[in-house]
């Protein structure tokens, strides 16, 4: 079983290698093999508030692009093949 300070320990250590952000969950789980069941609704509702107990700021997402600038990137694209 996992408990709550090695998370917290793993996130912080991760962090540290990745220039001090904090990784997402995704990757966090794919390279400590702590998947989100083991902390998600036991210790922490979410993610962020997970990264922020270890000390860091939590990621936003990435923001989506709109559909008019992705529309006209696909049309370069396309006219370039």
């Amino acid at each position: 079983m996992t408990e709550k300070a090695d998370i917290l320990d793993a996130i912080r250590r991760l962090a540290e290698a990745n220039g001090g952000v904090a990784v997402g969950k995704v990757r966090f789980a794919r390279m400590t093999g702590i998947s989100e069941v083991q902390w998600s609704g036991k210790y922490w509702i979410n993610w962020s508030d997970a990264v922020a107990e270890a000390g860091y700021e939590p990621g936003s997402m990435n923001a989506a692009i709109p559909d008019d600038v992705g529309r006209g990137q696909a049309a370069v694209a396309t006219r370039s093949w």
